[in-house]
């Protein structure tokens, strides 16, 4: 019975050091932690970056992952409302184009993380027109456009 413990024994440590840890927990493990979300200049839609990982279910994998120079989403600009906006050097105003007199208000957003610049308007692309606090941008509106309608830029104004 002596040898028998032993050899239980032994292999229970031989089997131990093939043991592996186990894989990172993602989104699919526990409850996901939400990745960042920036907005995208050419659309004005808000797009989540990053993996979601939960750190208390264990490791989160390093992801070497390049963010673009967009604004960030749910930031304090966003709460602003149109005369507050144009007047904040740190938040950009956009607007869409509804088929009226005039375009409407859609949203303050927040500038790049690369900070303001300053210049003419007319003739900026997305990105560039987002970085300047001093500028607008327009976009296409969602009037008489199908289900699933996506906002794309029009021009800096």
């Amino acid at each position: 019975m002596t040898r028998f413990a032993w050899l239980v024994l032994l292999g229970g440590c031989f089997l131990d050091t093939q043991r592996q840890d186990p894989p990172p927990c993602l989104a699919t493990a526990g409850p996901a932690i939400a990745s960042q979300e920036f907005r995208d200049p050419n659309t004005g839609q808000c797009q989540s970056f990053g993996p979601t990982c939960n750190e208390t279910c264990g490791p989160c994998p390093a992801v070497g992952l390049v963010l673009p120079d967009w604004a960030m989403c749910n930031g304090t600009c966003d709460t602003l409302p149109e005369a507050q906006c144009l007047a904040n050097p740190t938040c950009h105003a956009a607007y869409q184009d509804d088929s009226a007199a005039a375009p409407v208000f859609w949203g303050c957003w927040e500038l790049p993380p690369s900070g303001a610049v300053a210049g003419s308007c007319p003739g900026l692309d997305a990105q560039t027109c987002s970085e300047n606090p001093d500028c607008t941008s327009l976009y296409t509106g969602p009037v008489n456009q199908p289900p699933g309608f996506v906002p794309s830029f029009v021009s800096c104004q």
